[in-house]
């Protein structure tokens, strides 16, 4: 008995320990894995593309309690304010299917997964047609995946959410970056695609297209792209998004390395050093500097 005590702790501390393992993936797909966090904040929300800057920090500001502060309260203060303002909400509201909707995506930016999968489930239960929480159990099998089976997994998911709502943009632009995590590209390029057919001017599409076109060395059709959108009125976050990989194109120049810089500069200096697009911008500078010539000596 005493020995079956300790094959189960031994156990029991083998599995804790391989959950704290980092996701064993391929280093292109693992830099994708880890940028794909940026790529969610702009895809898994309603379709509030036409709202200004002012607009948003007006609803977080907003003395009435609603469903859309909760979104406002997450584009403007993050992911942590909006949580406790979710929660908050469903204690004077509870059951209100909406605001667990916002709660879910939510606690999946948290990385609190399990219970992103919970609520999900739930409102699914409820309300069989909310195709927006299919997506979020394919994000999170996608968070999840290392193998070919949990990204066929996730695919279905996210044919499930699109077949619930017909070209949906979260659907369609959470696909195409999960081909671009898998290295699927001529997929990737033609779901974007589809995704610009129903608006032309869809930042994480755009965004996509253009990352896409980057890695199948097309980089005069990505620099495009990326330079379409810079040239729309963007959230900060979502412009550094564009300038961090028109920065990574830019680089390749010597020509263009000075406005690389300028670009990811803009990054580093207006972001917190916790975030990861600022670690990878603080990274690429100094990969840069390194590899421009060296000023000519004045003696």
């Amino acid at each position: 008995m005493k020995n079956k005590s300790l094959l189960l702790v031994a156990l029991a501390a083998s599995v804790a320990a391989c959950q704290s393992l980092p996701l064993r993936m391929p280093h292109s797909q693992q830099y994708f894995a880890g940028d794909q966090v940026l790529y969610q904040k702009g895809q898994i929300f309603p379709d509030f593309s036409g709202i200004s800057e002012e607009r948003w920090q007006e609803m977080a500001q907003s003395p009435i309690a609603s469903v859309n502060r909760i979104y406002a309260t997450l584009v403007v203060k993050g992911s942590s304010p909006a949580l406790a303002e979710a929660r908050k909400y469903l204690l004077s509201y509870p059951g209100n299917l909406d605001a667990m909707e916002a709660l879910a995506r939510i606690l999946y930016l948290e990385k609190k997964l399990g219970l992103a999968r919970h609520y999900a489930r739930y409102i699914l239960l409820k309300d069989s047609s909310r195709g927006s929480m299919y997506n979020i159990l394919a994000l999170v099998k996608l968070y999840e995946a290392n193998s070919a089976k949990d990204f066929r997994a996730a695919e279905l998911l996210f044919d499930k959410a699109n077949s619930l709502s017909p070209n949906s943009l979260v659907s369609l632009i959470n696909l195409g970056f999960m081909y671009l995590e898998m290295g699927a590209l001529q997929r990737a390029e033609s779901t974007f695609l589809r995704a610009l057919e129903s608006c032309n001017s869809c930042s994480p599409a755009m965004l996509g297209i253009g990352i896409t076109y980057s890695r199948l060395d097309q980089r005069e059709q990505a620099i495009s792209y990326f330079r379409q959108a810079l040239r729309k009125s963007l959230p900060d976050r979502t412009r550094y998004k564009f300038y961090y990989h028109l920065a990574l194109i830019l680089r390749s120049h010597p020509e263009s390395s000075p406005e690389a810089l300028e670009l990811l500069t803009e990054i580093v200096d207006n972001l917190p050093p916790r975030e990861y697009l600022h670690f990878r911008s603080q990274a690429l500078i100094s990969d840069i500097r390194h590899s421009l010539p060296a000023a000519p000596s004045d003696s």
